[in-house]
């Protein structure tokens, strides 16, 4: 690709990305818990980072979603999670699991939701995180997250309004699924304005760099 074409796609890029920050404004989605349904005392936040660049390949985009899970206040008897899965987009071209509690080492990435009894490889568009170390699982008490790398099926994330899944067992020390299981409607959080901000004033920027040093 030209290296004009390039700057023409950058800039466009920043534009856009300054449009829709004056379009949407400052609308954040609320974490869900500690009294939903099934989330015995947590709180759990969806959120993601990363955006849709042009490229060679539009079609497939990779974004990292992060599942924090505050587990302070979980009253549910179990002493640790050892599994949860989220769904953020109907098809996933593939997947990584980037951080998670305790370290990555200590989990598998499987495709597919989350049963009773574990990971359980069905379900379109989820990916679940299964603990394989000794041990129960990741220990509840605090603040516990996992990120996900997922490059999307035609850059399709789903932000409506509680369109997204996240789902969690809780074990006790044995390892056996105790309580609910954690199965929710929750609405995956944008990146904050001031961050797209930044992107489409950085790369708009770049851009008319660009198109000076064209000029000379």
């Amino acid at each position: 690709m030209k290296v004009t074409e390039v700057i023409k796609k950058m800039w466009l890029f920043g534009l856009l990305s300054v449009g829709i920050i004056a379009q949407s404004g400052p609308v954040y989605a609320d974490p869900i818990g500690p009294s939903c349904p099934t989330c015995q005392g947590s709180i759990y936040t969806l959120s993601y980072s990363g955006f849709a660049l042009p490229d060679f390949d539009p079609l497939h985009e990779t974004f990292g979603i992060t599942l924090t899970i505050d587990t302070s206040g979980y009253w549910g008897g179990g002493v640790a999670i050892d599994a949860v899965a989220i769904k953020v987009s109907p098809s996933v071209f593939s997947s990584s699991l980037v951080t998670a509690p305790g370290g990555v080492g200590n989990w598998v990435l499987v495709p597919g939701g989350l049963n009773a009894g574990g990971c359980s490889g069905n379900g379109g568009g989820f990916d679940c995180a299964d603990w394989i170390a000794l041990g129960p699982g990741a220990s509840v008490g605090g603040i516990l997250a996992w990120t996900f790398d997922q490059t999307i099926n035609n850059n399709t994330l789903i932000t409506s309004p509680l369109g997204d899944s996240i789902k969690a067992r809780y074990v006790n020390a044995n390892g056996n699924k105790i309580g609910a299981l954690v199965s929710e409607a929750i609405t995956l959080q944008t990146p904050e304005p001031s961050t797209l901000l930044l992107l489409g004033s950085g790369l708009a920027g770049l851009g008319l760099w660009g198109r000076k040093r064209m000029r000379r």
